[in-house]
Parts: C-alpha cells; structure tokens; sequence
C-alpha cells in the first residue's frame, strides 16, 4: 500500500511538473468564468485593449465578478491606467491610475469591478441577457511616459448568483 501511494503522488508530481510549459493562457469563453493572461509588448499608451474574456451568455439574477492585474516589466514609465468594459459598458468599480516612480523595479495595478447583469440589461435592453458578455481589459500609459515598456497582464472573469 504504502509504495502504491509513493507511486501515485509520483506520478501526479511528474505529471504536473510536465505539464507546466503547456499551460493555458486562456480558457475563454466560458459558460460561468474565463481567464485570459498575456505579454503586451510595448504596453502602448492610452487605452488599448490588452485582453479579452467572454462568458457565452448573461444569465438573470446573476453578478458578473471581474478581476484585473498588469505588471510592468521596469518601474520609471510615469501613470498607468486600467479599465474594465463589458459589452462596451463600464461596471461598477473606477478606473485604476498608479504613477510608477523613478527606481521602481516594476509598476503593478490590481483592480476589482462587478456588473449587476439585471441593471445592465434594464438599462440597455437586449445587450446583456441571453447575449455573450465580452469583458475588455484595457490599460497603457498615460501621457508623457514611456510606452515603449512591456508588461503582463491576467483578467478573471466570473458569473456569481445574487
């Protein structure tokens, strides 16, 4: 028994371990959550769209949960912005600034947003139940700092009850 259970954790640790270069970088779209990550290179400056997740169809009775994160590859770039779209409309949390001093070794924003698919729907009828939610993580740097950086970004997506 006991060599049987050595066996086991060995071969899921070698299994695992083997599986690490492969990973997914995205498992969108998604029926009740999607994840994306990616390298952006340069980062760009304004507002670009950096990743996207799509939950196939926005359900009643139900809250759309939304993280962010973007990591600079070096610190001294000035303001970086992050923002969140769904289906085009902003949900509910801000738009994340950071400026990123001089000697920073990197720049990181993290962000948290939610949309009420009920309120979203009574306000923009047909946009939002029964329809695919195309969540849009955009983010750059703001004017006077430097673009030309890259960065890496992840956006979780998940569909919550009420």
């Amino acid at each position: 028994m006991r060599r049987l259970a050595t066996a086991t954790v060995g071969a899921v640790l070698a299994l695992g371990v083997g599986a690490l270069p492969g990973y997914a970088a995205s498992t969108s779209p998604g029926k009740n959550s999607a994840y994306e990550s990616g390298t952006i290179n340069p980062l760009g400056s304004g507002l670009p769209t950096l990743l996207t997740a799509t939950i196939v169809k926005g359900k009643k009775k139900k809250v759309l949960a939304i993280e962010a994160s973007l990591v600079t590859d070096s610190g001294a770039v000035g303001t970086l912005e992050l923002a969140v779209e769904v289906n085009g409309l902003q949900p509910q949390g801000q738009t994340i600034n950071e400026t990123c001093d001089v000697g920073t070794q990197h720049c990181t924003l993290v962000g948290t947003w939610w949309l009420d698919i009920d309120a979203a729907e009574a306000a923009n009828p047909g946009q939002f139940v029964k329809q695919p939610l195309e969540v849009t993580l955009k983010g750059g740097v703001q004017a006077g700092g430097d673009s030309d950086i890259g960065a890496t970004a992840t956006l979780s997506v998940s569909v919550e009850s009420k």
